[in-house]
């Protein structure tokens, strides 16, 4: 998903590494003000407390690196709580098909990206 938002403001290059690793047509100030622009960006939507751990990170891919390992870890413990989820999933009379199909789709793309 952080691809997706990063696509669409048109900062998808600094997600991929840092100035080092710059794209051949962008000039090293062009790519320096993406990747500040990208971690101001990412740094307003993070909560206080994850604040603190990616507040010294100086390039959005060590940031985006920080971030998944906080939260993308592929434990068992992980694992096993999406597929007890996915098991007790039940169709309840008051939603309507897509939002249970929805639902269904999210628990396997996470339950995917940690397999």
């Amino acid at each position: 998903m952080m691809e997706d938002i990063f696509t669409i403001k048109e900062l998808s290059e600094t997600n991929e590494g840092d100035v080092a690793t710059k794209p051949n047509d962008t000039s090293d100030e062009d790519c320096k003000k993406m990747n500040k622009k990208t971690i101001t960006y990412i740094k307003q939507w993070v909560d206080v407390t994850v604040f603190n751990h990616i507040s010294q990170e100086t390039s959005a891919h060590a940031i985006r690196n920080k971030l998944e390992s906080m939260y993308e870890q592929k434990s068992t413990a992980n694992k096993l709580y999406l597929i007890h989820k996915l098991v007790n999933l039940k169709f309840m009379d008051n939603r309507n098909v897509a939002e249970h199909l929805n639902e269904f789709q999210s628990v396997m793309n996470r339950n995917e990206a940690r397999l």
